[in-house]
Parts: C-alpha cells; sequence; structure tokens
C-alpha cells in the first residue's frame, strides 16, 4: 500500500451546502452531527480532510451557520472553510 506524499493540502475534500433556514426539520442538529462525524473520524484516523461549507444566500434575519454550529477545540488534521453565494 502507497502512502500520499507529504503535502500542506488536504488528502479529501469534502463539500456541503447548506442555509440556515432550517429546511428539512432541524437543519442545525443534522448539520451538527455531520461534522462532528467527520471530524471525529478525522481525528481518529488522522485524516489529512477539509470540509468546504458552501452557504448559499444565507437568510438575513438568521446567524449565519459558522456562527450556530459548535466546534470542537481539537479539529486535528481537518479544516473547514466556509464560503458564501
Amino acid at each position: 500500500m502507497s502512502t500520499p506524499p507529504e503535502s500542506s493540502a488536504p488528502y479529501i475534500s469534502v463539500v456541503v451546502t447548506a442555509r440556515n433556514d432550517n429546511h428539512g426539520g432541524n437543519m442545525i442538529g443534522r448539520m451538527q452531527a455531520f461534522i462532528d462525524s467527520w471530524i471525529c473520524q478525522a481525528r481518529q484516523y488522522n485524516l489529512s480532510s477539509e470540509i468546504i461549507v458552501v452557504e448559499w444566500t444565507p437568510p438575513v434575519d438568521r446567524a449565519r451557520l459558522m456562527d450556530q454550529l459548535r466546534w470542537p477545540p481539537d479539529m486535528g488534521a481537518c479544516e473547514v472553510r466556509f464560503v458564501e453565494v
């Protein structure tokens, strides 16, 4: 089995789109479960990764997703970036 070359670039990028409008019910809860699960697994397996959250047309009367979600003090080898469109 070969290992990827060492680099500062993430080994895997996960791109998700969302907005804080409660689409489908409990949207923040579902998004938090995803974030928690991915970061936990990335830490457990030392997986160099990034989550790119594309926040589509955020409602003006609600907080941005990055402010609504909880972030662990130890992100391990995972980075999170937000892009607003």
